[in-house]
């Protein structure tokens, strides 16, 4: 079982400096509705999270070695000590808007593990089909989306990697979270800001919305549920997890052993995808653009022991039928795993769960993403766009 995060304790923003520079803009391509620029984000945190007494791992027999029986049932829970630190940080951050956007709906998205930010914005070729962006600049919707720290171009500001145990856990990505969310504020002024995530994208949110309930407006969780099979450690071992830098030396040589990646394509099979609903050039793409999961991730990652009482937006959940992670590749059982997660916010009057027929855990990836996207776009109509 994966340790508990005690949330009272585990982080706190004291006062952000955020700057953007180095914006970049990105060529439209034939018929793109989105108009996108990149930016590094620099923020300066001060985290509480947990001292973590693990060794990194020398080697991929030590790793294997030591995963396993940490996310076996029966293992008891570990405690550990809370550590703070003070670190800059330079995010890596695509702000796309309509033409002619003037503050509407935002939506704040955060991917899942083993992904990057570019999960919000699929591009193959000039088929757009399976970008979200794309789709919610398509109705007049704006959308930041950043990569997680540790993946992708999201870094230490002095252009190292963060520690993948004592650095990235739960705690400071939430922290990174709320200080990107005031920044997403500031820049784009939004009157509906929407957080959207996926899998431990839509976990952070959880955790956000407990601990600072009036940074976002309200939820779209994708990729995630109340299921308690979810954090027994299975997915884990579907995802034969090896060390980044041997599985994929020719992307993540510079990593050290801290950071993790799906060891092989069953795994990614598992996990994120449905057979046979989704194309060849989807499952590469995929593979192109490997996200890392970092060690401190896993151990910090559990279920989750927070209401978010004080949170009173809408909130919607929405999940592929066949989703292994968070519904055990039946997201229709009649346990309901989706439309427990009302569970969790105890004060809200607006709750609906939805499941999208033909897609497995990644979502974005399968042929049903459009299906996808329209549910979430007349959601947003009806509940956040109309108050």
């Amino acid at each position: 079982m994966y340790p508990h995060p005690y949330f009272c304790t585990m982080f706190m923003l004291s006062g952000f400096l955020a700057l953007l520079f180095a914006s970049i803009v990105l060529a439209d391509g034939d018929g793109r509705v989105a108009q996108c620029v990149t930016k590094d984000v620099v923020i300066a945190l001060n985290v509480t999270a947990f001292d973590i007494p693990i060794p990194i791992p020398a080697s991929q027999e030590e790793l294997t070695g030591t995963i396993v029986p940490a996310l076996a049932p029966t293992a008891p829970k570990p405690s550990f000590n809370n550590s703070q630190f003070l670190a800059n940080y330079s995010i890596a951050t695509l702000i796309c808007t309509p033409p002619n956007f003037d503050g509407g709906v935002v939506n704040f998205a955060l991917h899942g593990l083993g992904f990057t930010g570019s999960y919000w914005d699929i591009v193959i070729g000039d088929n757009y089909t399976y970008s979200f962006i794309e789709a919610a600049a398509a109705r007049g919707e704006a959308t930041i989306a950043y990569d997680r720290l540790g993946t992708g171009r999201s870094i230490r500001a002095d252009g190292t990697f963060p520690d993948g145990i004592q650095e990235l856990q739960l705690a400071t990505h939430v922290a990174v979270a709320n200080a990107m969310a005031q920044v997403t504020r500031d820049e784009l002024h939004p009157k509906h800001l929407v957080g959207v995530g996926h899998s431990y994208g839509s976990f952070t949110l959880l955790y956000l919305a407990s601990a600072f309930p009036k940074v976002v407006d309200h939820l779209v969780l994708t990729g995630f549920s109340a299921d308690p099979e979810s954090y027994s450690g299975r997915s884990a071992f579907a995802l034969n997890l090896a060390l980044a830098n041997e599985a994929y030396p020719d992307k993540f040589s510079t990593l050290d052993n801290t950071y993790l990646a799906p060891g092989d394509l069953v795994g990614d099979l598992t996990i994120f995808f449905s057979y046979p609903h989704y194309a060849a050039d989807t499952l590469q793409w995929s593979k192109d653009n490997r996200g890392t999961i970092a060690y401190g991730e896993l151990l910090t990652f559990g279920p989750p022991e927070i209401l978010a009482s004080d949170f009173t937006g809408a909130v919607l959940a929405i999940n592929g039928d066949a989703d292994f992670v968070f519904c055990s590749s039946d997201c229709n059982k009649e346990s309901a795993p989706v439309q427990h997660l009302k569970d969790f916010f105890p004060n809200i009057q607006n709750f609906t769960a939805s499941i999208i027929e033909g897609a497995g855990h990644g979502q974005n990836v399968h042929f049903s993403a459009p299906q996808l996207y329209e549910a979430i776009g007349e959601w947003i109509q009806e509940n956040v766009a109309s108050s």
